[in-house]
């Protein structure tokens, strides 16, 4: 019979840099981000199962609208667009022969959404949630078998900023 193929995420990070365009009524921000994440792909067939741990660090630059209210919070919204991406796959357990290898990685234009809370002059506390509008296309190799996965990722990130 065929694979059953199951993931399971792992927490990730980014590192970037930003600016801001202020407008009269709303603020650009556009940023480049490094990003790094992981998660672990298990196949089974009844008879067989391993996983791997897939690595996947990209370049995205996000390009968000931000709005204040309250004189304290600011909402963002925008773009992500995905420059590029590098795929890893290790064997984690099991047969190595078996195991599910992920070959590449077509990334999808995404959105991010956000809200920042002002901490005092310097300092503030930002919250995001961004994903793709679309699912993704991977290319898995499963004891030589080739077979497309669709996975929809997501993130959440929390991160202090500080005003230089």
């Amino acid at each position: 019979g065929g694979y059953r193929l199951t993931a399971e995420s792992n927490v990730g990070g980014y590192a970037g840099l930003n600016a801001r365009i202020d407008a009269r009524k709303f603020s650009i921000l556009p940023e480049i981000n490094y990003t790094f994440n992981s998660y672990d792909l298990r196949a089974d067939n009844g008879s067989l199962s391993s996983s791997s741990r897939v690595k996947v660090n990209s370049v995205e630059v996000p390009i968000l609208f931000e709005k204040r209210f309250l004189q304290l919070f600011r909402i963002q919204l925008g773009p992500v667009f995905n420059l590029w991406s590098e795929t890893t796959t290790g064997v984690v357990s099991g047969d190595q022969a078996a195991a599910p290898m992920v070959m590449s990685t077509r990334s999808a234009l995404g959105y991010m959404v956000g809200l920042s809370v002002s901490l005092g002059g310097k300092f503030s506390l930002t919250g995001r949630y961004g994903g793709d509008f679309a699912k993704q296309k991977q290319a898995v190799s499963i004891g030589g078998q080739t077979a497309y996965i669709h996975p929809r990722v997501s993130s959440l990130s929390l991160s202090v900023g500080i005003k230089l």
